[in-house]
């Protein structure tokens, strides 16, 4: 995190920018790995929530037809999150009965979205970093240009 803060407010602007550190080499496999994570779950980690919840509330999942509609909604989400969201629905929903996917995306939506903005940041600054090394590696700073001109 230190690090793609540093790529992204002092990168090719400031003078004290180191060139190299140790997260630079292990960066590609952390990120790798989270995109791994953020990977839509099947088909069957939505069925084992849904069971979860219905057989932890005693009530029935739905028939083939709604179960499709949950499956087609719930399925962009990482397991990670489905599963987060099992527990948080079985903690903390008031009705002893399955939630409607509404219910379920109000919760999954916000985690996702920060996840893969985080993700995609990091990706990005790194992948600046990569493209700068590879590149003049100058300062573009008008400030700091106008003082070495005098």
């Amino acid at each position: 995190m230190l690090r793609s803060e540093q790529i992204q407010n002092q990168m090719g602007i400031t003078r004290d920018f180191p060139k190299t550190d140790r997260a630079d080499g292990i960066a590609p496999d952390i990120l790798t790995s989270c995109s791994a994570d953020m990977k839509p779950c099947s088909r069957e980690d939505v069925a084992i929530c849904l069971e979860t919840i219905a057989s932890t509330f005693q009530v029935k999942v739905p028939d083939d037809l709604g179960l499709t509609r949950y499956f087609d909604l719930l399925c962009k989400y990482p397991r990670f999150i489905i599963d987060h969201c099992t527990e948080s629905i079985i903690k903390e929903y008031p009705y002893p009965r399955l939630p409607v996917p509404k219910d379920f995306i109000d919760r999954c939506e916000p985690m996702y979205v920060e996840h893969y903005d985080w993700l995609y940041k990091m990706t990005k600054n790194f992948m600046r970093l990569e493209i700068w090394m590879q590149g003049d590696q100058k300062i573009h700073n008008k400030y700091l240009d106008k003082v070495e001109d005098k």
